[in-house]
């Protein structure tokens, strides 16, 4: 039987972008049913960092974009890294690389993960490298997070098993 993954968007502590439009920060892209919407700055590139509340396991991702143009096309994600900057991200490989279709990127399909890679999630780093049509900005509308919080294991609760 599988198991539903929940929104778990509503654990995010605390967020950063680098090369964000001003007017058009990071929180925007996390209040879902909005118009509003992420925008990059000097070129198509983001850096996202979220950090969660409490550790996650993290299954899918919903990337949003506002249209076939400006939407994300190649993405990569990094977990437990808060302080990576732009030319880490570029050369350094990835928990797990992403490439979405222009459909993908423009509606509220899932992306999973590659789940084992994902188990004990604090911070989460996407860097966006290019959007869907070249663009010299990169719009999100919608980032959301699917998974499950993390269980911690009381060792007094573990009896071991005999025979």
């Amino acid at each position: 039987m599988a198991k539903k993954y929940e929104d778990v968007s509503d654990l995010v502590a605390s967020k950063a972008c680098l090369n964000q439009e001003a007017t058009h920060p990071i929180d925007n892209a996390l209040q879902a049913g909005t118009e509003a919407f992420l925008q990059s700055d000097a070129d198509e590139q983001l850096l996202i960092n979220v950090e969660f509340r409490q550790p996650v396991k993290l299954a899918a991702l919903n990337l949003k974009g506002v249209d076939d143009e400006t939407a994300p096309r190649n993405i990569k994600l990094f977990i437990n890294k808060p302080a990576l900057g732009f030319e880490d991200a570029e050369d350094d490989p990835a928990t797990q690389d992403i490439e979405l279709s222009s459909e993908e990127a423009t509606s509220d399909a899932k992306t999973e993960l590659k789940f084992v890679k994902f188990q004990r999630v604090n911070t989460l780093q996407i860097f966006i490298g290019t959007n869907q049509g070249d663009s010299e900005v990169t719009k999100l509308k919608s980032l959301q997070f699917f998974g499950t919080t993390t269980e911690n294991s009381n060792i007094s609760d573990w009896k071991p098993k005999k025979g």
